[in-house]
C-alpha cells in the first residue's frame, strides 16, 4: 500500500509527536522538512519512510508509521560530530545521500527532488539541506569498521543460502521416490524451518564465543558492585576494562553501563557521550530506553546548576 503524504500533516507530526520527546537543547523549530525513505543502513535493506529536518548541530529524523501518513514511531537525532563522511549523488529524479558515521554504521537516504501538490516545497527544502551538508566538509567515506560489518552480513548471508541449499538438496535426491506433491512440500518446508531453527541457534552462539571474556569481566565487574554498591568503584573498573565488547549488543550494554556509572558519581557530560554509543535502528526496545535515561541525565544535571 503505497501512502500519500502531505506537508502540512507531516509538519503537525513533527511538531506534535517527535519534538516534545526531543531535548531543547538539541532541537526546538522544525525547519526546511522534506519527505524521504532510508534505503539501507549497512548495505542492508531498510525501506523506512521517515521526516528529516536539519539545524547546525545535526538531522532530526521522524520515523513514519508504514500504516499512518500521521503517525510517527519513533525518532532519533545524528549529530554532525558522530558523522565522518557524507556523500550527496544527484540523481534525475531524486538525491541519494550516503552518511558515514564513526561507528561503522552507514546509512543510505533517498530523497525526490520534485515538489507536488503535496509537497510543494520539497524541492527548495532538499536544496537548503543539501547545502548544510555539503558545508560540513564531511569526506571520509573509509571506514575498517563499515567493511567489516559488510563483510559479516555477505558471509553470514552466504553462509546461510549455501547451507540452505545443501540441506534442500536432501529431500530432492529422494524426489522420485516421494509420490506425493503434498508430502514432497511439507518435508521441503520442515527441511527450511530445521534449517532456519540450527543456523539462528549457531549464530547466537558464535555471537556469545566472541564476547566470552568480555562477558566473564564484566559480570565479575558488576558482582563486585553488587557487593560494594561503590559507584566511583563501578566506573573505575568499566572504563579499565581489559576484555572489550566485540558485537553491537555487547558494547550496547557496555556503554549503558558506563553511561549509568558517570551519571551516579556526577559526571553528566560524560554519561551523555556514553550514550551517544549505544547503537540501535528505528523500533528498537533501546530507543526509548536510551531517549529516557538521556532526559534522566539532564533534569539531574539542571538540578546540580540551579
Amino acid at each position: 500500500m503505497k501512502l500519500m503524504y502531505d506537508e502540512e500533516i507531516l509538519y503537525k507530526v513533527m511538531t506534535e509527536q517527535v519534538l516534545p520527546n526531543v531535548s531543547k537543547e538539541i532541537y526546538s523549530i522544525p525547519n526546511h522538512l522534506i519527505l524521504a525513505v532510508i534505503q539501507k543502513i549497512n548495505n542492508v535493506s531498510f525501506n523506512q519512510n521517515c521526516i528529516i529536518s536539519i539545524n547546525n548541530e545535526g538531522l532530526l529524523f521522524g520515523f513514519m508509521s508504514k500504516l499512518k501518513v500521521d503517525k510517527a514511531t519513533d525518532y532519533h537525532f545524528f549529530k554532525f560530530k558522530d558523522m565522518q563522511g557524507i556523500a550527496l549523488k544527484n540523481g534525475i529524479f531524486g538525491m541519494k545521500i550516503i552518511i558515514q558515521f564513526k561507528s561503522g554504521t552507514r546509512y543510505q537516504l533517498y530523497a525526490s527532488k520534485k515538489s507536488n501538490n503535496n509537497l510543494p516545497n520539497q524541492t527548495e527544502n532538499l536544496g537548503y539541506i543539501i547545502s548544510v551538508l555539503a558545508s560540513k566538509n564531511l569526506n571520509d567515506m573509509s571506514s575498517k569498521k563499515y567493511s567489516g560489518i559488510k563483510w559479516e552480513n555477505r558471509k553470514s548471508s552466504f553462509v546461510y543460502v549455501s547451507t540452505l541449499i545443501l540441506a534442500l538438496l536432501i529431500p530432492i535426491c529422494f524426489i522420485n521416490r516421494i509420490k506425493s506433491t503434498l508430502l514432497f512440500t511439507v518435508i521441503v518446508v520442515a527441511v527450511w524451518i530445521i534449517h532456519f531453527v540450527l543456523f539462528s541457534a549457531l549464530a547466537t552462539s558464535s555471537e556469545k564465543r566472541k564476547n566470552k571474556k568480555f562477558t566473564e569481566e564484566y559480570n565479575k565487574i558488576i558482582e563486585k558492585y553488587n557487593e560494594a554498591k561503590d559507584d566511583y568503584q563501578l566506573y573505575c573498573d568499566l572504563k579499565n576494562i581489559l576484555n572489550h565488547p566485540r558485537t553491537k549488543d555487547a558494547k550496547n550494554v557496555y556503554y549503558l553501563s558506563l553511561s549509568t556509572a558517570a551519571s551516579n558519581i556526577g559526571y553528566f557530560n560524560e554519561s551523555l557521550d556514553y550514550l551517544d554509543m549505544v547503537e540501535y535502528l528505528e523500533g528498537d526496545i533501546l530507543n526509548k530506553a536510551v531517549n529516557q535515561q538521556r532526559e534522566d541525565i539532564k533534569t539531574r544535571r539542571y538540578n546540580q546548576n540551579n
